[in-house]
């Protein structure tokens, strides 16, 4: 990739406060943390900084007594500058110097907010430094044309919430748009040509040379389809009858994939339904088998009960017998104290009392037995059901494991062959169509044909171009995640990507902030992998806040956003952390914090007042 730019870090600064600050490096970066700590008002700087319109909101506590921000850039080459900007009237000034300079700025550049200035505007000057200088966008259906804005180009590298989660289409700003210079910016990103070559109503001499440049120009784009064509081998008859079996094919596997998913997930309810059942079984037979341990201590402490009473009925009955005068134990003669009535009467009532006892302890122990018995059935019961539902629990496990699984596993493979096959037909579709175009404009050029050459799209966006744009995002959603195989196309009637044949508006809001991020960081791999000029960073506000986790199933919509397979989350955070230096510079800013072993990732965590680390953007007032 060409030119492109490294942010280096974000400053605010103001008379008599602490800097604010946050410094970045190539690939990813990371901030995150909880609401309210700083987090928007550091991308609204970036944002700033790079010539936008609004002005952070620094009407928040926090920001009070701030004046300006510093944005550091460093070039490809190892230039490193620093753009300034007041927030208060919006003047700017650039100096070559480093982020962290550690003094006072000095020799720098005054710079014009807006290209209208005669001045070096801050784009023109940003846009110089990423090898995009002199660019020049279509304005508007008429043809005509202007200089290439960061503004325009900012909608593909710096993504603020209200966007992400906006139903407007990639090339217009709410409704009513014929033509708007996002699409013509996108259409150079696609194709790293611009609109020079475009012609706005003039002179017969200035159409003509311009003609004759569109000519030469689309000339060269014809020889490279036409070789690029010869080399995947098809003719185009070939590559239409063949694109509609594989579409058919893949409709198929679809099917059956959807059917195989469903049937997978009754099988897991049935998993976890007969593992409850299984532990339930188990407890049941624990507590039945306690419980009649104690019952069985507690009936033979009856029975120990039981023979002490008889043996103290037998003694009574025997001593209300005995002669009063001779010990028969030893011999002794008995002499009297009292009345033998009185020993007669206690001998009689402790009998009585033992008696009595007796008959209680066996009612209680009648009782216990049937106890017991009901306790052991109750026990047989739950090691039956237990072992029922242990093979319900089996079966499941074995039907998903050895049957679904790996239907589910050949098709996912069959689907990934059926994907990469007819990308390849669609690769070769797509250069047949542009062919065509490109054939049909030349002509009119030549005016050998007056007739309107067919269109990709009513846009123009070049429809090889996108096809492989859209190749990318694919393989960037299926590393995030995303459920199934997504055919990804441009509709030129909207000006924005469908998936699975529904646009982003289609989605919810959750979901479109998703699908942005996952467009805008293809485009700057597509980019790179094409060797086209690219600002080489992409700034993403929020993308994934709005996403709710649900292990349940796949995605449904609600109002606030998307229930999400739980890995999607985990997915994105792990291909941002794999991002090289070479890869480019993505910075996140969001609430939601990364997979504990994501590993070594520049990140900055403000966790708020008074938690033990960094409160948030603006220091922690002492």
């Amino acid at each position: 990739m060409s030119g492109g730019l490294t942010i280096s870090g974000i400053r605010v600064i103001g008379p008599q406060k602490p800097d604010a600050e946050i410094d970045f490096v190539p690939g990813a970066n990371l901030v995150y943390g909880v609401s309210n700590t700083g987090k928007t008002f550091a991308f609204q700087a970036i944002d700033f900084c790079l010539g936008g319109r609004d002005r952070p909101k620094t009407t928040i506590p926090e920001a009070s007594g701030y004046t300006s921000a510093q944005l550091g850039l460093i070039s490809d080459t190892g230039e490193q500058y620093i753009v300034e900007r007041d927030f208060s009237s919006g003047n700017a000034r650039v100096y070559t110097a480093p982020f962290d300079h550690g003094g006072t700025l000095s020799n720098g550049k005054d710079v014009a907010q807006t290209a209208a200035s005669t001045n070096e505007s801050i784009s023109s000057v940003v846009l110089g430094w990423c090898g995009l200088g002199g660019r020049v966008t279509r304005r508007n259906k008429d043809g005509k044309t202007g200089p290439l804005s960061f503004r325009e180009m900012s909608r593909f590298v710096c993504i603020n919430e209200s966007y992400m989660l906006s139903e407007d289409s990639l090339g217009r700003f709410g409704k009513g748009f014929d033509y708007s210079p996002w699409l013509s910016c996108f259409s150079m990103l696609l194709t790293g040509t611009d609109a020079s070559g475009v012609s706005e109503v003039a002179s017969r001499a200035i159409r003509t040379a311009r003609a004759e440049a569109s000519r030469l120009e689309l000339q060269r784009l014809l020889k490279r389809c036409n070789d690029e064509l010869a080399e995947l081998g098809e003719s185009t008859e070939e590559v239409q009858g063949r694109l509609k079996k594989l579409e058919a094919a893949t409709e198929r596997a679809i099917d059956e994939q959807s059917q195989l998913q469903t049937r997978a997930r009754e099988q897991d309810d049935l998993i976890r339904q007969s593992r409850a059942d299984v532990e339930d079984a188990a407890r049941r037979s624990r507590q039945a088998s306690e419980l009649l341990n104690r019952f069985e201590l507690l009936q033979q402490s009856y029975k120990t009960d039981l023979v002490r009473l008889e043996a103290i009925q037998e003694a009574g009955t025997f001593m209300s017998i005995m002669p009063e005068e001779i010990c028969p134990t030893c011999g002794t003669e008995l002499v009297q104290d009292g009345d033998s009535r009185d020993v007669d009467d206690s001998i009689s009532i402790s009998v009585q009392s033992a008696r009595a006892e007796h008959a209680r302890i066996v009612a209680l122990d009648h009782e216990l037995s049937r106890a017991i018995e009901q306790v052991r059935g109750d026990g047989l019961q739950a090691r039956k059901d237990y072992a029922t539902a242990k093979l319900r629990f089996d079966g499941a496990k074995d039907r998903k494991a050895l049957e679904l699984a790996p239907r589910l596993e050949a098709l996912f493979n069959d689907l990934r062959d059926l994907r990469a096959a007819e990308k390849k037909a669609a690769e070769a579709q797509a250069l047949s169509n542009q062919i065509t175009e490109l054939e049909a404009r030349i002509r009119e050029l030549d005016g050998a044909n007056r007739q309107p050459a067919p269109k990709a799209s009513s846009s123009g966006i070049p429809s090889y171009e996108v096809s492989l744009l859209c190749d990318v995002i694919g393989e960037t959603l299926e590393t995030w995640g995303y459920p199934g195989f997504p055919r990804i196309t441009w509709d030129g009637d909207f000006d924005d990507f469908r998936f699975d044949n529904q646009l982003r508006s289609d989605f919810g809001k959750g979901y479109r902030a998703f699908l942005l991020s996952a467009f805008v960081t293809s485009l700057m791999r597509y980019c790179k992998q094409r060797q086209i000029a690219h600002p080489r960073f992409v700034v993403l506000d929020s993308p994934l806040v709005t996403l709710h986790q649900d292990v349940s199933g796949p995605a449904t919509s609600s109002e606030d956003g998307e229930f999400i397979q739980t890995d999607m989350k985990d997915a994105f955070f792990r291909d941002i952390a794999r991002l090289s230096e070479d890869d480019g510079q993505i910075i996140i800013f969001d609430n939601d914090a990364p997979p504990d072993d994501l590993g070594p990732v520049h990140s900055h965590v403000f966790v708020g007042p008074n938690r033990g680390g960094r409160c948030g953007f603006f220091p922690a007032a002492t």
